[in-house]
């Protein structure tokens, strides 16, 4: 979480793709800094809409698979609106990298399961 925090801090584009991979992780804690370390460095404080937090709506003790159908939702979410962000913003010199394949493999994966 750490790292997401600090990565965010930096003001560098180039390091926008290790958050975007922070979206995956398996710790909701990382993915949730890693999207508020994106919010920091685009300058977009409410990101694109969705919860800070995926578990904030459910309540008091919900039940395991409403929590984790609400990440997964989430995450869903987060991945497609900042994927994208990042496809239109990215530098230049970043274009057509492997980086960029591996997101529209994960970005066409969502749309397909949706």
């Amino acid at each position: 979480m750490m790292a997401m925090w600090a990565l965010g801090r930096t003001d560098d584009m180039r390091l926008t793709q290790h958050l975007i991979e922070g979206l995956d992780d398996v710790d909701l804690g990382v993915m949730i800094e890693a999207r508020n370390a994106l919010c920091w460095l685009a300058r977009k404080p409410r990101g694109f809409g969705f919860a800070e937090d995926p578990l904030d709506a459910l309540g008091p003790n919900p039940a395991p698979e409403a929590k984790t159908q609400a990440i997964r939702d989430w995450n869903k979410g987060i991945v497609t609106a900042w994927g994208n962000w990042y496809l239109e913003n990215r530098p230049y010199v970043d274009r057509g990298d492997q980086f960029e394949a591996k997101l529209r493999r994960r970005l066409l994966q969502i749309k397909e399961e949706l």
